[in-house]
């Protein structure tokens, strides 16, 4: 597929801009159209910009042919902008005016026999599929994009016109794209659950004609701990070494030098970490613990496992983890990472995104290690240590395999969790403390995200 024109990054979001042909100018009273793409993803917004560039082509040949039933017919099979009005009727009025009151009047409505017998297209399957039920943007959004893919590889099919042979084809193509193994399959997969839907649920086809269809994910390479020259590399940057903090949301500033450091000795995630509040680091019974915890505003975790309390490795306290919450706390923050933009449903996303610019505008170009190596490289060094697998259960937040007796009667102490993260060391590693302030010069001046007051932990504070 070819590299797609016109996109650009806003807000985190992608847009398409797509110039208007010279001699539609006058019809269509603008001279390009842009519209939001609703993804965050390159990849999808390559595939989403793509599909949505052949049907404004599309469209602008059927205003040169046949400016009237052609363009509204492929409004209502793909509804490509929103806001513009396509059923104008005459060559001389603008696309993007608004039909008066007596053009509206004189307009007749097809009879209602005919709008029973149409089926649905897909994408109008799709509109109808939201409305069941509350799914999550980043539900929505893939689906969304499975939707355009197979309307860029099979056209405008109504539900009744799927086949096998079409379900063949598209899968075909899929493969052909410069997408993973693993995205294609989920394209597939989002649009059987659509012909699923549309079969027993809504009972407006005799069979899921793409049932049994799969794709095979190839084999990837996997994720791995990462390697003592590879530590060496990253956290010998100026980052580390003179609290070099990058500017601005994605990495959060302060973020950018203690999430990794923080994923480094707990081999928490990279979610988990973006969503701490200032209250989730406490001493109880003279021990620093992080909290990992969904009991804040906002905050998310994978699964019940996932909630834990994590003795602070001795070397984030030297480092001066401790005094910048204490510093956090008297500014008024009630998140850990003032500066951090934190989504909404992947909490992670954006310093997730950053590291991954970051380790490779530094030389580790590899898929891997990325973030989540660290989960692995903090087990490898438990495991060395003969630490017991559950008590490693404990401090990653994975659920503990074996027998209920096992997973609810076995209670983990302090001692055991403070042993198990006191293992993990890292000796080629001589970090210095450069820590001396947050740099909070944004917050403080009222920038995206303004200081608020927080409570202070009551009996289990931080002084010293």
């Amino acid at each position: 597929m070819a590299r797609v024109t016109g996109l650009t990054l806003r807000g985190g979001v992608y847009q398409l801009r797509t110039t208007i042909p010279t001699d539609l100018r006058d019809r269509f009273g603008r001279s390009c159209i842009r519209q939001s793409l609703r993804t965050s993803d390159r990849q999808q917004a390559e595939l989403l910009g793509s599909a949505e560039r052949t049907r404004l082509l599309a469209l602008f040949n059927a205003a040169r042919k046949a400016p009237t039933q052609a363009i509204q017919d492929l409004s209502a099979h793909h509804r490509v902008i929103e806001g513009i009005d396509f059923s104008l009727g005459t060559n001389q009025q603008p696309l993007l005016q608004t039909p008066a009151k007596s053009q509206q009047r004189q307009a007749k409505a097809p009879p209602p026999r005919a709008q029973h017998k149409s089926l649905p297209t897909l994408r109008q399957l799709y509109e109808r599929w939201l409305q069941i039920k509350k799914r999550t943007k980043g539900c929505e959004n893939s689906c969304l994009v499975a939707v355009q893919a197979c309307e860029q590889a099979l056209g405008p099919l109504t539900v009744d016109k799927f086949t096998r042979a079409h379900g063949d084809t598209f899968r075909s193509w899929l493969l052909k794209q410069p997408i993973s193994s693993r995205t294609a399959r989920m394209y597939l997969v989002w649009i059987k659950t659509l012909l699923r839907y549309a079969y027993r649920e809504l009972e407006i086809i005799t069979k899921q004609p793409w049932e049994g269809l799969e794709i095979e994910l190839e084999k990837q390479q996997t994720r791995r701990p990462w390697k003592d020259e590879e530590l060496q590399k990253l956290f010998t940057q100026p980052l580390f070494t003179a609290y070099a903090t990058p500017v601005g949301q994605k990495s959060g500033s302060d973020a950018a030098y203690w999430i990794p450091l923080i994923g480094l000795y707990t081999g928490a995630r990279i979610g988990e970490l973006a969503q701490l509040r200032a209250t989730d680091i406490s001493v109880e019974d003279g021990v620093p613990l992080l909290h990992i915890t969904d009991a804040g505003e906002g905050q998310r975790l994978k699964s019940a496992a996932s909630k834990r309390s994590i003795p602070i490795h001795s070397e984030l306290i030297r480092l001066g983890l401790l005094d910048y919450v204490k510093a956090i706390q008297a500014e008024g923050h009630t998140r850990l990472w003032p500066m951090l933009k934190v989504d909404a449903e992947r909490p992670g996303l954006q310093i997730s995104n950053w590291f991954g610019e970051y380790r490779r505008s530094i030389g580790l170009t590899e898929k891997y290690p990325d973030f989540h190596c660290f989960r692995h490289l903090v087990r490898t060094k438990m495991s060395r240590a003969k630490i017991p697998e559950k008590v490693q259960d404990s401090i990653t937040g994975h659920e503990t395999q074996g027998s209920i007796g096992t997973k609810i009667y076995q209670s983990i102490s302090f001692e055991e969790r403070i042993e198990a993260i006191e293992s993990i060391t890292y000796p080629q590693l001589n970090l210095p403390r450069v820590f001396t302030a947050p740099k909070l010069e944004k917050a403080k001046r009222g920038g995206w995200r303004g200081a608020k007051k927080a409570p202070n932990i009551s009996n289990k504070n931080l002084r010293g």
